[in-house]
């Protein structure tokens, strides 16, 4: 009946025909009941948190339609109590995306020196070491072509 689930987002689902199957089942608490509104409220602001900024309209569609399906009025201490967990959910997904994006991977090379920490494209870094690219980095902005030559955008 009830479902708590870790990592909720729109990629851990598939839709087939009118099913929807689970795919990251190791990030979900089953439980016998129901979930109440405290628990029910941060889920659903955890999904919502995928939807763009922009989408405000159907992110109150999708309380509204949510809370009617639980049988549910959906108040202003509901509407005051998701946008805080909303607001959460969105810091923790952009701290959580920066991290990822921070790191060395098949596409990227994450390089610190000193205090410094850099992240290059593999492609544009070729096969020189990585602190040596550092240190060829200025040689390279001097042969390259000055596009614009002002202090603006």
């Amino acid at each position: 009946k009830g479902v708590l689930q870790k990592d909720l987002h729109l990629g851990n689902f598939l839709l087939g025909g009118d099913k929807v199957f689970a795919l990251d089942t190791g990030q979900m608490r089953f439980s016998r009941r129901e979930l109440d509104r405290k628990n029910s409220i941060p889920q659903l602001a955890m999904l919502a948190s995928c939807l763009s900024d922009s989408n405000a309209e159907f992110i109150s569609m999708l309380c509204k339609e949510y809370f009617k399906a639980r049988g549910w009025h959906f108040g202003k201490p509901d509407e005051s109590s998701f946008q805080k967990q909303l607001a959460v959910h969105k810091k923790r997904s952009l701290r959580k995306g920066l991290k990822k994006c921070l790191r060395t991977s098949k596409r990227h090379l994450r390089i610190k020196a000193g205090r410094y920490i850099a992240v290059f494209d593999r492609a544009f870094c070729q096969k020189a070491e990585p602190l040596d690219f550092i240190e060829q980095i200025d040689a390279m902005m001097d042969a390259g072509q000055i596009l614009k030559n002002g202090d603006t955008c």
